[in-house]
């Protein structure tokens, strides 16, 4: 009994043993400090300060690219169209075929003014032909003078008609080159206002082009701002399909308001070097004085859980996001309306990492 006693109170103490020294080892184990488990490296990166800066103080006026004309064309005779070959939309080039007239009608009257040219020569060659004859006769005085001056009177009516027939030839060979109707310059179809197989008549419109040389923008702006423009003025620019704006100029204001809207009408000049399309929709910034806001460059914007803001560096050279309320853009420049002050270090192009409280290495932008 005693034997067995001992057995198990040295097993008891054999197990507080082991205890006590593993529980030692683990307490000697080295951990990291608080900050240490949260170590990351500095961040080099871009700054820039906020600056106070001449902001433009601009009115933005949507509009279009409008053509320099629209053209309607209409038949100079009466006659059915034969053809008409353009689809609306197409774009046609100057002395383009566009409508063919039936010229069957033409050609008739053609025919019909040749016959009648060449009675008329025949009645001038018989006529001219009396006159001989009767002048030699009157000197014998075979005829009287009355029948020599008949024989005359006939001759000058014979070569009217000749002059007429010609005439009526001439104005039906000039109505053939009428049955084709060409492009004036080059332009797009807009509308078919007749189809192959309708009479054409003059004055009545078969189709509509406009044109597409010197095309211009088209835009309205309110009364109140229209005597702070002149002809001249530079104006930037927005085309649909072009991010880069187009430097332009006022070319025409017309200076009498829309009764119900109040806006007056402004077209601005599309430089020959851009390329873009009648109908395109763009908008002009027409400026109308400056003002001195702070701003920030458009690469230090950035956006967090949904909320606008930047990165600015503090004192202690940490990274401090900043929510901001943003205005107008102007030249990659953007006008702050709260946020940071003049002179507040910010980051550009921060990268997607960045955390608010991330050490930073400053590096200023050329």
């Amino acid at each position: 009994m005693n034997n067995l006693n001992a057995s198990i109170l040295g097993a008891i103490i054999g197990a507080g043993n082991v205890w006590f020294i593993a529980n030692m080892d683990r307490e000697n184990i080295p951990r990291p400090l608080p900050e240490q488990a949260n170590y990351r490296p500095a961040i080099t990166v871009t700054t820039d300060n906020v600056r106070s800066s001449e902001f433009p103080r601009m009115h933005i006026a949507a509009g279009q690219v409008s053509a320099d004309q629209t053209i309607e064309l209409s038949s100079r005779i009466s006659g059915y169209i034969s053809q008409l070959l353009p689809a609306e939309g197409a774009i046609v080039e100057a002395d383009e075929l566009l409508v063919e007239i039936d010229a069957a009608t033409v050609e008739s009257l053609i025919r019909q003014a040749k016959a009648s040219r060449g009675e008329a020569k025949s009645e001038l060659s018989d006529a001219r032909a009396d006159v001989v004859r009767f002048t030699e006769l009157s000197k014998t005085n075979a005829i009287s003078k009355e029948d020599l001056r008949k024989a005359r009177l006939r001759v000058s009516r014979a070569t009217a008609s000749v002059e007429s027939a010609e005439a009526q030839l001439a104005e039906h060979q000039a109505e053939l080159a009428y049955t084709q109707i060409k492009s004036p310059v080059r332009s797009r179809v807009i509308e078919h206002m007749s189809k192959a197989g309708d009479l054409a008549v003059p004055g009545s419109a078969i189709l509509r082009l406009e044109s597409l040389s010197n095309p211009h923008f088209e835009t309205w702006i309110p009364i109140s701002i229209i005597d702070q423009l002149k002809i001249g003025q530079s104006i930037p620019l927005i085309l649909e399909g072009r991010p880069e704006p187009v430097k332009s100029k006022i070319t025409e204001l017309i200076r009498s308001a829309d009764p119900v809207t109040r806006r007056c009408k402004v077209q601005i000049s599309i430089p020959d070097e851009v390329t873009t399309l009648v109908g395109h929709y763009g908008h002009a910034q027409f400026i109308l004085g400056t003002d001195q806001r702070p701003v920030v460059f458009g690469q230090a914007l950035i956006q967090r859980a949904g909320i606008d803001g930047v990165f600015i560096v503090d004192k202690d050279e940490m990274a401090r996001f900043r929510s901001v309320r943003t205005g107008r853009r102007w030249q990659n420049q953007v006008e702050l309306l709260a946020g940071p002050t003049t002179g507040t270090m910010v980051i550009l192009n921060p990268d997607e990492s960045l955390r608010d409280g991330d050490q930073v290495n400053v590096k200023p932008s050329t």
